[in-house]
């Protein structure tokens, strides 16, 4: 959008069909095709070398007085197709693809293959808390849970983002809502003010908003929040009977967050066994920047940190399988809320070991439960087990098989 009137005269703004690209490495802008229509009042998001954009074109220069109100929804165009440029192939120009929705002043993000379409306004200018999801893989679209944002805007120019593998959302009010794995909303924290028409980006484990309106007067504030972790669903239970003395020792525990696909399509994390502790867990996840790290955590709650509880575990041992068929041992350093695997990639395979003092009274010894973590990629196919008893992904994405010994328990 661009203002058209001289300084101090009736604002006339206009959008554009200019399309551009900034590179941080060279610190420069580059042209790309034009669009095929003018470009919306929405967010234009990001995915696996694609751009998007979906919304409608604003022309306020109809608003003159020897013109036609460009404000009625009769006048208004509003559009029922996306658009969408291969970044890698911009020459190949714009693309449209249908969409089964005709709104404005929405927010889009990409996350995990999807594109998610939030709030707005809609062609009979009925303000909207609806959600729209666009599958990639599958070309097809779908709705979840409305946005529960209160009030008569609704969703109407909310702000929207990705953030460590969830949607978030904020609409005019101050709440801050994230999309859980069953694709229902939850409050995860609260803006000091309402704003909105801002933009929302995301920053280590935080979302920084910037600028917006609280409806009386613009705002150039920014502001930092970080988003809590959401409580995790009750964990996965398997009861084993212990060989030593015929007892039934405390069960053994799959954290559900590790059978879900939080961060990375096709990708998941199995902590391979837990035992003794039911509070704390250690898993092993990729970052954005393409790294993977060692977290420890108490259920459902913020990552352990250094100083503090994180300096009790144990320095872990992580290895992966060597082209040679032996383990190839990672250098592990300890950062302020993870430990990091040196040289691991999120494309191979994972493990780590770690151990944990607990239960120390008096004189008594600490018992020290250990913990083994995998990290596996679905599309690698089959994992193989590596202890004595382990939990093991499968060719199948989400599927595990327990193995005692090198074979398979049915």
């Amino acid at each position: 959008m661009q203002p058209q009137n001289e300084k101090g005269k009736p604002a006339v703004l206009k959008s554009l069909d200019h399309a551009l690209v900034f590179d941080p490495a060279t610190k420069s802008w580059t042209d790309l095709p034009n669009c095929l229509r003018p470009a919306p009042a929405t967010t234009s998001p990001y995915w696996t070398g694609n751009s998007m954009q979906c919304g409608w074109p604003l022309d306020t220069s109809k608003d003159a007085p020897e013109k036609e109100a460009d404000d009625r929804h009769h006048v208004r165009t509003f559009h029922n197709t996306s658009l969408v440029l291969d970044l890698a192939n911009p020459s190949s120009g714009w693309q449209s693809f249908p969409q089964p929705f005709e709104r404005r002043a929405l927010a889009v993000v990409a996350n995990s293959g999807k594109l998610y379409a939030i709030g707005g306004m809609d062609a009979k200018n009925e303000l909207s808390n609806a959600v729209d999801v666009y599958d990639v893989a599958s070309k097809s679209w779908s709705k979840i849970q409305d946005l529960p944002a209160e009030g008569k805007v609704k969703s109407f120019a909310v702000a929207a983002c990705a953030l460590d593998g969830r949607v978030i959302a904020s609409p005019r009010g101050g709440k801050i809502f994230a999309l859980s794995s069953d694709n229902t909303w939850s409050e995860v924290a609260k803006l000091s003010g309402s704003r909105f028409f801002h933009q929302l980006e995301p920053w280590n484990h935080s979302v920084i908003a910037l600028g917006g309106t609280t409806g009386d007067k613009p705002l150039n504030t920014v502001e930092i929040v970080t988003i809590p972790h959401l409580p995790k669903p009750p964990a996965k239970q398997i009861d084993q009977t212990s060989p030593v003395r015929g007892k039934t020792p405390s069960a053994f525990r799959i954290p559900h967050s590790q059978f879900i696909i939080p961060m990375r399509l096709l990708t998941f994390a199995l902590v391979a066994l837990t035992c003794s502790l039911p509070a704390h867990e250690v898993w092993i996840e990729d970052t954005t920047d393409g790294k993977l790290v060692v977290r420890f955590a108490e259920y459902g709650e913020e990552y352990e940190k250094s100083p503090g509880h994180l300096d009790s575990l144990k320095t872990p041992e992580a290895w992966t399988a060597g082209d040679d068929g032996k383990p190839k041992v990672f250098e592990v350093q300890k950062k302020s809320d993870h430990y990091l695997l040196v040289d691991a990639k999120p494309e191979n395979g994972a493990q780590a070991e770690a151990a944990f003092a607990v239960m120390k009274r008096g004189d008594s010894h600490a018992r020290k439960p250990i913990f083994y973590a995998r990290w596996h990629q679905a599309k690698a196919g089959a994992a193989t087990p590596a202890l004595t008893f382990d939990i093991v992904p499968t060719a199948t994405a989400g599927e595990v098989q327990v193995f005692f010994r090198g074979q398979p328990v049915s």
